[in-house]
């Protein structure tokens, strides 16, 4: 099963509706969700049956008019799978999602406040909205905000205070980041040079349960194409054993370095896996730290396994070239 997650800045632009025609053909998702459609329903409904044709098509209205149009959301499912609607705003959606013979889960698609001084709504509304604690649920989205420094790139360094309350909502619903593959950021500020500004703000966020019920899950960073955001896609299944198959020839040995400690990152990647609630098992924790301090390695020091054998490499080359005298001891009793 796949859900394509993307913040597309538009679909009265015929050239973004090109886009989301081409990658939709070739993703081939169950579920969609766009964000800042910046069209009414009347129009995204029309668009769904003359150009997209998914099966079922829920949109919310843009705001604003003409140029100052902002907003829109819109969920798109084909026949795969069944969706009932349970709430939605002009910052959410939440369906109750049923298919693949499996038990109902809850999907909630969410765009979060942009601005800084409504950031405090995104976490209202992740934990008004998150269902009871026995029921699977997944969130998606343009969250606007990230969860550590090494999600930004350029610009001013993010408050501590902020990443801090977006974890906290995300503690409070029980929900884990289900991590990534690609490109890290998935949205820029579109500048050049020392102006440029990258953030991983798109992701998905799940509860244990859901985990457990789909314990193989893969989400990918498309590339960018017409949106200043890149889009997001979850791939999972209960018992699919390729994919299983495929996740184990892909897991590396996980190897703590020495010099992470001096990075004041790691600290905190570790007291946040510690303060997982505790129906996370110590091997799923032990997971979580190895995937983020790889993280950090790749952004903050670079990988430094090719340095290590480059060094190993020299020193085995000056062993060659200048190899060890053989001694000679002279008894000094005689």
């Amino acid at each position: 099963m796949k859900i394509l997650s993307w913040n597309c800045r538009g679909l009265g632009n015929r050239a973004t509706v090109r886009t989301l025609k081409k990658l939709l053909r070739v993703q081939n998702p169950d579920i969609v969700f766009l964000m800042e459609t910046k069209i009414l329903c009347q129009r995204m409904c029309y668009l769904n049956s003359t150009v997209l044709k998914f099966r079922g098509c829920f949109p919310v209205d843009c705001r604003g008019h003409f140029s100052n149009k902002r907003g829109g959301l819109c969920v798109l499912w084909n026949d795969s799978v069944e969706l009932e609607l349970i709430s939605f705003s002009s910052n959410h959606i939440s369906f109750s999602v049923t298919g693949h013979a499996t038990s109902k889960w809850v999907f909630i698609g969410l765009y979060g406040w942009a601005d800084q001084s409504e950031k405090y709504l995104t976490y209202d509304l992740m934990k008004r909205v998150c269902p009871q604690s026995n029921t699977p649920t997944l969130y998606v989205g343009d969250f606007n905000e990230i969860l550590w420094f090494h999600e930004k790139q350029g610009g001013n360094f993010k408050s501590m205070g902020q990443m801090e309350k977006f974890r906290s909502a995300i503690e409070a619903c029980n929900l884990n980041d289900l991590g990534y593959t690609g490109y890290t950021f998935t949205w820029t500020n579109g500048r050049s040079g020392d102006n440029n500004v990258q953030e991983r703000l798109d992701r998905f966020l799940a509860s244990d349960l859901w985990r457990e019920k789909y314990q193989y899950h893969q989400v990918h960073h498309l590339p960018r194409m017409q949106s200043d955001h890149a889009p997001i896609i979850l791939t999972f299944d209960r018992v699919n054993k390729v994919f299983a198959q495929n996740s184990r020839k892909r897991k590396r040995l996980f190897r703590f370095e020495k010099v992470w400690l001096e990075h004041p990152g790691c600290e905190e990647i570790v007291n946040k896996v510690r303060r997982i609630p505790q129906a996370c098992s110590f091997m799923d924790k032990v997971n979580q730290c190895a995937q983020r301090t790889h993280t950090l390695n790749t952004h903050e020091f670079g990988n430094i396994s090719p340095h290590i054998k480059a060094d190993g490499e020299k020193d085995c080359k000056l062993t060659k070239e200048y190899p060890k005298q053989k001694q000679t001891y002279k008894n000094v009793n005689t």
